[in-house]
């Protein structure tokens, strides 16, 4: 006689009920954050991305596609100087404070 094993027993899924009430707590929680980063953290970064690609003058900003400041940025040797001391300043500022962080 072939005896058959037991099935271990399988847990009952959440009703549909609570799976969308609680994805509904998680999106109203997550809201308020995901509105402020966008409005004053994303929308600012990309304005200064796109303005990175217009033209600048002393009337103004004209909204003309130009990689001229980019090339500028990159021939200039004082841009490199800057950005190396920056970044230099960023590493140092990071090594330095890493370690209060574990306490």
């Amino acid at each position: 006689m072939s005896r058959r094993r037991a099935m271990p027993a399988r847990p009952h899924p959440r009703p549909r009920a609570a799976m969308t009430r609680g994805r509904l707590t998680l999106a109203l929680l997550l809201a308020p954050g995901l509105l402020w980063l966008g409005a004053f953290v994303l929308v600012p970064v990309g304005f200064l991305v796109v303005m990175s690609f217009w033209t600048s003058s002393i009337f103004g900003t004209v909204p003309d596609f130009s990689l001229a400041n980019y090339r500028r940025f990159l021939e200039t040797p004082l841009y490199a100087e800057l950005l190396l001391k920056t970044l230099r300043i960023g590493i140092v500022t990071v090594s330095l404070d890493t370690p209060e962080l574990g306490f």
